[in-house]
Protein backbone atom coordinates (compact mmCIF):
# COMPACT_ATOMS: atom_id res chain seq x y z
CA UNK A 1 0.00 0.00 0.00
CA UNK A 2 3.24 2.26 1.23
CA UNK A 3 4.59 1.58 -1.95
CA UNK A 4 1.01 2.23 -4.25
CA UNK A 5 0.61 5.42 -2.58
CA UNK A 6 4.13 6.75 -3.80
CA UNK A 7 3.87 5.70 -7.28
CA UNK A 8 0.60 7.82 -6.94
CA UNK A 9 2.64 10.85 -5.37
CA UNK A 10 5.46 10.31 -7.93
CA UNK A 11 2.90 10.44 -10.61
CA UNK A 12 1.03 13.59 -9.53
CA UNK A 13 3.86 15.44 -9.18
CA UNK A 14 4.65 17.48 -12.05
CA UNK A 15 8.81 17.48 -12.74
CA UNK A 16 10.83 20.53 -13.67
CA UNK A 17 11.32 19.81 -17.60
CA UNK A 18 14.58 21.57 -17.46
CA UNK A 19 15.72 19.60 -14.76
CA UNK A 20 16.77 15.99 -15.27
CA UNK A 21 16.12 12.83 -12.70
CA UNK A 22 18.84 12.19 -10.88
CA UNK A 23 19.61 8.64 -12.22
CA UNK A 24 19.57 10.22 -15.88
CA UNK A 25 21.76 12.89 -14.65
CA UNK A 26 24.14 10.49 -13.51
CA UNK A 27 24.42 8.93 -17.20
CA UNK A 28 24.62 11.81 -18.86
CA UNK A 29 27.69 13.40 -16.48
CA UNK A 30 29.09 9.64 -17.78
CA UNK A 31 28.20 9.85 -21.16
CA UNK A 32 29.72 13.15 -21.16
CA UNK A 33 32.71 12.29 -19.39
CA UNK A 34 33.55 9.59 -21.82
CA UNK A 35 32.92 12.11 -25.10
CA UNK A 36 35.00 14.65 -23.34
CA UNK A 37 37.83 11.84 -22.61
CA UNK A 38 37.62 10.26 -26.14
CA UNK A 39 38.10 13.84 -27.55
CA UNK A 40 40.87 14.83 -25.07
CA UNK A 41 43.10 11.57 -25.56
CA UNK A 42 42.32 11.06 -29.80
CA UNK A 43 40.70 13.86 -31.55
CA UNK A 44 42.76 16.90 -30.02
CA UNK A 45 45.51 16.26 -30.39
CA UNK A 46 45.31 15.09 -34.29
CA UNK A 47 43.35 18.48 -34.66
CA UNK A 48 46.17 20.33 -33.12
CA UNK A 49 48.50 18.58 -35.12
CA UNK A 50 46.66 19.20 -38.11
CA UNK A 51 46.58 23.53 -37.03
CA UNK A 52 49.94 23.22 -36.42
CA UNK A 53 50.88 21.57 -40.02
CA UNK A 54 48.23 24.28 -41.34
CA UNK A 55 50.06 27.50 -39.33
CA UNK A 56 53.45 25.66 -41.01
CA UNK A 57 52.00 25.71 -44.18
CA UNK A 58 50.59 29.00 -44.10
CA UNK A 59 53.92 30.77 -42.82
CA UNK A 60 56.35 29.16 -45.08
CA UNK A 61 54.28 30.14 -47.65
CA UNK A 62 54.43 33.64 -46.38
CA UNK A 63 58.43 33.39 -46.23
CA UNK A 64 58.09 31.75 -50.41
CA UNK A 65 56.23 35.10 -50.87
CA UNK A 66 58.08 37.67 -49.63
CA UNK A 67 61.21 36.44 -51.14
CA UNK A 68 59.60 36.44 -53.99
CA UNK A 69 58.55 39.45 -53.53
CA UNK A 70 61.95 41.06 -52.74
CA UNK A 71 63.16 38.91 -55.83
CA UNK A 72 60.94 40.71 -58.11
CA UNK A 73 61.46 43.85 -56.88
CA UNK A 74 65.39 42.95 -57.58
CA UNK A 75 64.33 42.08 -60.99
CA UNK A 76 62.40 44.96 -61.06
CA UNK A 77 65.04 47.14 -60.38
CA UNK A 78 67.44 45.51 -63.19
CA UNK A 79 64.69 46.20 -65.91
CA UNK A 80 64.56 49.58 -64.80
CA UNK A 81 68.37 49.93 -65.37
CA UNK A 82 68.56 48.16 -68.37
CA UNK A 83 65.60 49.97 -69.48
CA UNK A 84 67.50 53.98 -69.02
CA UNK A 85 70.51 51.97 -70.40
CA UNK A 86 68.11 51.05 -73.49
CA UNK A 87 67.02 55.05 -73.96
CA UNK A 88 70.48 56.05 -73.31
CA UNK A 89 71.67 53.65 -76.56
CA UNK A 90 68.53 54.54 -78.14
CA UNK A 91 69.62 57.64 -77.69
CA UNK A 92 73.14 57.89 -78.64
CA UNK A 93 72.11 55.96 -81.64
CA UNK A 94 69.92 58.32 -83.08
CA UNK A 95 72.94 60.79 -82.19
CA UNK A 96 75.04 58.82 -84.46
CA UNK A 97 72.60 58.91 -87.07
CA UNK A 98 72.28 62.41 -86.95
CA UNK A 99 75.98 62.85 -87.45
CA UNK A 100 75.99 59.89 -90.09
CA UNK A 101 73.39 62.22 -92.03
CA UNK A 102 75.95 65.07 -91.67
CA UNK A 103 78.78 63.47 -92.73
CA UNK A 104 76.97 62.02 -95.83
CA UNK A 105 76.25 65.66 -96.90
CA UNK A 106 79.62 66.59 -96.11
CA UNK A 107 80.71 64.20 -98.13
CA UNK A 108 78.33 64.60 -101.21
CA UNK A 109 79.39 68.59 -101.18
CA UNK A 110 83.14 67.55 -100.51
CA UNK A 111 82.86 65.11 -103.59
CA UNK A 112 80.84 67.56 -105.63
CA UNK A 113 83.49 70.55 -104.60
CA UNK A 114 86.51 67.13 -105.47
CA UNK A 115 84.77 66.92 -108.77
CA UNK A 116 84.16 70.96 -109.36
CA UNK A 117 87.96 70.83 -108.71
CA UNK A 118 89.43 68.65 -110.42
CA UNK A 119 87.51 70.17 -114.18
CA UNK A 120 89.09 73.54 -113.13
CA UNK A 121 92.86 71.58 -112.47
CA UNK A 122 92.20 70.00 -116.21
CA UNK A 123 91.18 73.16 -117.44
CA UNK A 124 93.46 75.22 -116.05
CA UNK A 125 96.53 72.30 -117.09
CA UNK A 126 95.03 72.72 -120.51
CA UNK A 127 95.28 76.75 -120.66
CA UNK A 128 98.77 76.98 -118.88
CA UNK A 129 100.19 73.95 -121.62
CA UNK A 130 98.15 76.23 -124.65
CA UNK A 131 100.12 79.34 -122.90
CA UNK A 132 103.48 77.48 -123.22
CA UNK A 133 102.87 76.41 -126.64
CA UNK A 134 102.24 79.93 -127.69
CA UNK A 135 105.28 81.20 -125.65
Amino acid sequence: MIANHLVQLAAEEKQNPLVPAGPELLVGAIAFAIVFFFFWKKLLPNINKVLEERREAIEGGIEKAEAAQVEAQSVLEQINQLDSSLERAVEAYNLANVKLSGIKHDLATNTHSLTVAKRSLKNAQRELSARLVDL
